[in-house]
């Protein structure tokens, strides 16, 4: 008999019931908890560029993602690479298989900008193992066919007691018509109990029946017929920025995690909790203390891989996943930019060379979902056809099911 640890969360009877997004822990299969490898946040002076470079050495693109508080409009948002033809962007960020990079380009009223930063372990590469010391004492459930005994490969580890569990403060869905205009005139109410640097996210539903990840950089959807969007967050709204002519009706999925507050855990006789280092587990209840907590989910692996197109018009490559469901997904774009040659930036990714003589040159990239596939997207304008350009797509799914 395989002996297997489950651990519902609250609400859930760990007995009874088989959908993995009920537990903490979840170990009748391979369902692997995103492990967090670095954090941090900073203040990066203007400059021309000011270059923030964080080593994280795992010799592969990792799972990462950053955000930026916008000083004018009050709110943090994920930090897309997005450029214009007319002048470098105030910021932008890309990782390689050693390092993040963060560019603060200037032109922001305080003279900086500030900025938040995950970079986490993932197993979706079989060329490297990483490797973890670990504490004389642990709480380790191994994936199936590793010994816990020998292995200090971190992504061998459903969960694993000296690693920081990402923790999902909140989730939800909603629906909402996004107006053309700025922030301020469509948003929607998340409720979550957390403060910054708000770390969330954000994915959209088109009409068309296709789900992205949205952040600072503007996606279409689908099929091209509403955009460019882009969204954000402070401690009470996500906010929509409209960059298009038209109206859209969307459906939204949102994943809060990042800091949260004294208070959010309420002291139970029935959980399993590991305390971070210095902390400890009587008595405390802000979540950041704690590097597990079974009253919170995190992400489950599912799969990983690259593919590269090279092409001069728009085009798409699907990528099956047949889980029944759209997934949370995250997908990572080489930047074709002359800037940071070598790096990878969060999707959506949009190359700006459009000019009043020649409009509508974009290029850009984006991935999507649904319930059966994945979809790379190379987008091009009409007057960018026939410029060729490489892009290499990394995605990562994830068993989690958005609700969408």
């Amino acid at each position: 008999m395989q002996l297997v640890t489950n651990i519902a969360l609250p609400g859930y009877n760990a007995q009874t019931d088989t959908n993995p997004d009920h537990f903490a822990v979840y170990a009748n299969d391979d369902n692997v908890l995103i492990k967090r490898k670095l954090t941090g946040t900073a203040v990066i002076a203007d400059g021309s560029p000011t270059i923030l470079t964080v080593a994280h050495n795992l010799g592969y693109i990792p799972f990462f993602v950053v955000y930026y508080y916008d000083e004018n409009n009050i709110v943090w948002s994920i930090l897309d690479n997005q450029y214009d033809p007319f002048s470098v962007p105030q910021q932008i960020c890309a990782v390689d298989t050693n390092n993040l990079y963060i560019y603060n380009f200037g032109g922001h009223p305080s003279g900086h900008v500030q900025v938040a930063y995950d970079i986490f372990y993932d197993n979706m590469n079989d060329n490297t193992a990483p490797v973890i010391t670990e504490s004389d004492k642990v709480y380790k459930v191994a994936r199936p066919g590793v010994n816990a005994l020998t292995s200090k490969n971190p992504n061998d580890y459903i969960v694993h007691s000296d690693l920081n569990n990402m923790k999902i403060l909140k989730q939800g869905t909603g629906s909402l018509t996004i107006s053309p205009g700025g922030f301020t005139g469509s948003t929607f109410a998340h409720g979550a109990g957390v403060i910054a640097p708000y770390k969330y996210f954000l994915f959209i539903k088109f009409p068309d029946g296709k789900t992205i990840l949205t952040g600072n950089a503007g996606c279409f959807s689908y099929d091209e017929t509403y955009g460019a969007i882009s969204t954000a967050m402070d401690g009470t709204n996500f906010y929509f920025y409209n960059f298009g002519s038209s109206s859209v009706m969307v459906s939204i999925s949102y994943v809060i995690y990042g800091t949260g507050q004294s208070g959010m855990i309420t002291p139970s006789s029935y959980a399993l909790a590991v305390a971070a280092p210095g902390k400890s587990v009587i008595g405390e209840t802000n979540p950041d203390n704690f590097n597990f907590h079974s009253y919170f989910p995190t992400l489950k692996y599912f799969t990983s891989n690259v593919y590269s197109m090279t092409v001069s018009n728009t085009t798409v490559q699907v990528i099956p996943h047949n889980l029944g469901y759209v997934p949370f997904f995250i997908g990572f774009i080489n930047d074709i930019g002359t800037i940071i040659t070598n790096g990878y930036a969060v999707s959506p990714y949009y190359l700006g060379q459009s000019t009043i003589g020649t409009p509508n040159k974009d290029i850009a990239a984006f991935v999507y979902a649904d319930a059966t596939n994945l979809y790379l997207k190379e987008y091009y304008q009409a007057n960018a056809v026939g410029t060729v350009k490489t892009f290499n797509f990394y995605y990562k799914i994830f068993k989690n099911n958005l609700g969408l």
